[in-house]
């Protein structure tokens, strides 16, 4: 039950590594990447008492030392985690809570919000009751970066059952200055009885961003989103479209951000590995040439599926399956891509959370028209770390 994914240069020799961790067992852990990219050594970080599962990652220089903090965020604990090695990058890392009671806690995001040149980090938690839960962000004020007293805290936006953030920020109230944030809300029945899901972007205070945001709404009317992220879906080159996946749907939907967030729903196959989906777990855009981005989404229904790639061709979003699915809850957590092998195409950093075993895959691909998976071993072959 792989969850959460990050990457950064762990070692300081040049080469990107791999953070993640264990959604059932609550170990944070890191891969060294060796001599050549199809070579990896795992490494412990830390390993939560229960509740333990963790539900996100990330890695930044938050004090300047020249040496990546990990992130980790364990949902059920309700807590964010820092990690700070003491010279041993193979672990343990010392560790420390920078926030404490914030159940159900699920994502976040590295960025230079107060823009004094140094990381903050965003998150989300969707809380356990009214008037909980939010979008909030930690400052660090200098000093020992595993004090939480050195730590600042400022809520957003109190949103009950705020889930997923866009990876990135961009200037969508037309100031320039890309420091807006578009998150998703969810529902899960029976979590936050003040839930209220739908699609949203926060916009900064002018003089004050430690103050509350203000907080736009794209969609109110999804019956379950998820994941969200920018991208250039209508041919118009500024990605500031939003796309977003989620539960008892039929579609993909994206909103065209200069056209008023109006609203576009890319139908799911009809059928696909003998089921027809009606769960899109996951959401990432990517630009592999062609006038638009394409989508990467693996979807499910009952327990079977496919992970696809919409390309828009022929005037429309149509899917590509690169992977075919034959269990429940796959690839639900952050998708990066990166270029690993320094060849002008990027692979994508997957973890994998529903095959019942501690998974993270490196997906490569060959692209070009038409789009085709690449042959290892087989035609879209998803190649696992470990």
């Amino acid at each position: 039950d792989c969850d959460g994914v990050a990457l950064g240069d762990i070692t300081g020799n040049g080469r990107m590594d791999i953070l993640t961790s264990n959604g059932d067992d609550g170990e944070t852990f890191w891969y060294a990447q060796g001599g050549d990219p199809e070579t990896w050594t795992r490494h412990g970080i830390h390993t939560e008492d229960h509740p333990r599962e963790i539900e996100g990652n990330d890695l930044a220089d938050f004090n300047g030392d020249g040496q990546l903090e990990a992130v980790s965020l364990n949902q059920p604990g309700g807590a964010v985690l820092i990690h700070k090695h003491g010279g041993d990058l193979t672990g343990p890392w010392e560790t420390a809570v920078l926030a404490a009671d914030r159940p159900y806690v699920q994502a976040s995001l590295v960025a230079d919000v107060d823009g004094d040149g140094t990381p903050d980090l965003i998150y989300t938690w969707e809380g356990d009751a009214e008037d909980r839960g939010g979008v909030h962000w930690l400052r660090f004020t200098g000093g020992d970066v595993l004090n939480p007293d050195h730590w600042e805290e400022h809520v957003m936006a109190q949103h009950e059952s705020a889930w997923w953030l866009a990876p990135a920020r961009k200037d969508l109230n037309g100031n320039g200055a890309a420091t807006d944030i578009a998150y998703t809300a969810r529902n899960i029945p029976g979590r936050n009885p003040g839930a209220r899901p739908g699609v949203f972007w926060l916009e900064p205070p002018e003089d004050d961003v430690t103050a509350p945001w203000t907080r736009h709404t794209v969609d109110e009317t999804l019956a379950h989103p998820l994941h969200i992220d920018f991208g250039d879906l209508s041919g118009g080159g500024h990605g500031k479209d939003l796309v977003v996946g989620g539960f008892d749907t039929r579609h993909v939907t994206w909103y065209s951000f200069g056209d008023g967030w109006e609203r576009h729903d890319i139908p799911l196959p009809e059928e696909v590995n003998g089921i027809q989906p009606d769960r899109v777990w996951n959401i990432k855009t990517a630009r592999f040439g062609g006038e638009r981005d394409g989508i990467f989404a693996p979807v499910t229904g009952d327990g079977q599926g496919a992970f696809l790639f919409y390309e828009f061709t022929g005037g429309a979003f149509r899917p590509n399956v690169l992977k075919y699915i034959d269990y429940h809850h796959p690839m639900d957590d952050r998708i990066i891509l990166y270029d690993l092998h320094g060849d002008g195409q990027p692979e994508a950093f997957i973890p994998c959370s529903g095959t019942g075993s501690n998974r993270f895959f490196i997906f490569r691909f060959a692209w070009g028209p038409p789009f085709t998976p690449a042959e290892r071993g087989e035609p879209g072959r998803l190649t696992p770390i470990d």
